[in-house]
């Protein structure tokens, strides 16, 4: 029953994928095999004078482009229902497929984690002769956004530190001018110097606390 739902599932993900206006559109004859229930998640495709190279062969741009755009279904399909972007594929080509063969294209996955996923893909004809063999990593794409809001929080929190010293730096040449203006005793001099940092840095932690709390709240919530 799982493998069921995972079928299916792919099944809507590709044809989702290649109907939706984006690159993955060029697949659009793309057939969905079998897949789920711990078995590999098998495409076939047939190479169409569009995907041939000067040679009348499947190109090998198109290749990269069929097991990028397979092992991401299969990683998406999968138990685990994971996105992310491709860091690393390293491809072999063993054979040549010609215009008009069915290409099968097989992922298998081999280790997901928390920040990484790792897939086999072999690209097979329909003798079986393998005709390219992938090794693709992808990261997951919720690690990405986190990074994104950690790095703009650690950036916030810098330029509320900045504010906060140039107030306190602010604060403290007013309140020393203004209290010995104010006083002007001599022997309170001290006392207006003690007053304008004792209250220049509470105001100054005041209002990073503050600045900070608004900000997590606006901008993360």
């Amino acid at each position: 029953m799982a493998g069921k739902c995972s079928g299916q599932l792919l099944k809507q993900i590709v044809s989702s994928s290649t109907g939706a206006n984006t690159f993955e559109k060029i697949f659009n004859k793309i057939r969905v095999i079998s897949g789920g229930n711990g078995e590999p998640y098998i495409c076939q495709l047939k190479v169409t004078e569009e995907f041939q190279n000067r040679n009348g062969t499947l190109h090998g741009g198109v290749t990269a482009s069929l097991v990028d755009a397979v092992s991401t279904w299969a990683l998406m399909s999968s138990p685990h229902q994971k996105s992310g972007v491709s860091v690393s594929m390293n491809i072999s080509y063993m054979k040549a497929a010609k215009v008009g063969e069915d290409v099968n294209i097989e992922a298998k996955l081999v280790k997901v984690g928390k920040t990484l996923a790792f897939l086999n893909v072999d690209i097979t004809n329909q003798d079986g002769a393998l005709l390219s063999q992938v090794i693709s990593i992808y990261l997951s794409i919720y690690l990405s956004i986190y990074l994104s809001i950690y790095l703009l929080h650690f950036i916030y929190l810098i330029i509320i530190l900045f504010i906060s010293i140039y107030l306190s730096i602010y604060l403290s040449i007013y309140l020393s001018i203004y209290l010995s203006i104010y006083l002007s005793i001599s022997v309170c001099s001290y006392l207006s110097i003690y007053l304008s940092i004792y209250l220049s840095i509470y105001l100054s932690i005041y209002l990073s606390i503050y600045l900070s709390i608004y900000l997590s709240i606006y901008l993360f919530i």
